[in-house]
């Protein structure tokens, strides 16, 4: 009963995160202004959670890569450590960026270039890092935990995934006009009569 247990909690973790993933999805089709739906009818929307698994199983393996890419710079560079954060911080912004640069150019229904999506990418990368040190920042200095007790935690984390949301999103965002104003001028301007 324990292996059909285990069994069913990953069927079910898979299919929650395919629903948020169809909702993340939803969400950057209005942002990327996309007309038309990659998938229809009832065999598309099985392959519309099953595009979703995969994006949170491709995410999941992009996290690993980076946890082994910063135990191995750690190995690396450990005998020089004034490097070592330097490093560790560029190469985190780095897969952050071609984490967001993914989400952009595959999880919308309207394909956005590479360059556009890496560009997008990278800004949010910046304003997600940018973020991630503020609350560092502000935990290191101020005791959260004395305005709201034991609760404290759960606030912060609270406040990092919205800031996080808006991050997404204001890239996405971004990365959307960026997109639009590059195919504008790509398109030839029709010629006067």
């Amino acid at each position: 009963t324990g292996s059909l247990a285990g069994w069913l909690s990953i069927a079910g973790l898979l299919f929650g995160a395919s629903l948020v993933f169809a909702q993340l999805q939803s969400a950057l089709n209005l942002i990327f202004h996309s007309e038309h739906a990659r998938f229809n009818g009832i065999t598309g929307w099985l392959k519309q959670r099953v595009f979703s698994a995969s994006v949170v199983l491709g995410l999941g393996f992009l996290l690993i890569i980076s946890m082994l890419v910063t135990t191995t710079v750690q190995v690396l560079f450990a005998q020089v450590p004034s490097l070592l954060p330097a490093i560790a911080k560029a190469i985190s912004l780095l897969l952050y960026a071609l984490a967001f640069a993914c989400l952009y150019h595959f999880v919308p229904d309207r394909r956005v270039r590479w360059r556009q999506a890496l560009l997008g990418g990278a800004i949010t990368a910046v304003l997600f890092t940018v973020g991630q040190y503020a609350i560092g920042q502000y935990l290191a200095r101020a005791a959260p935990g004395s305005a709201y007790g034991s609760m404290g935690a759960l606030v912060m984390l609270l406040v990092w995934i919205y800031y996080a949301c808006l991050v997404f999103f204001a890239g996405a965002l971004t990365t959307a006009v960026i997109d639009e104003r590059a195919s504008a001028r790509r398109v030839p301007a029709p010629a006067p009569e």
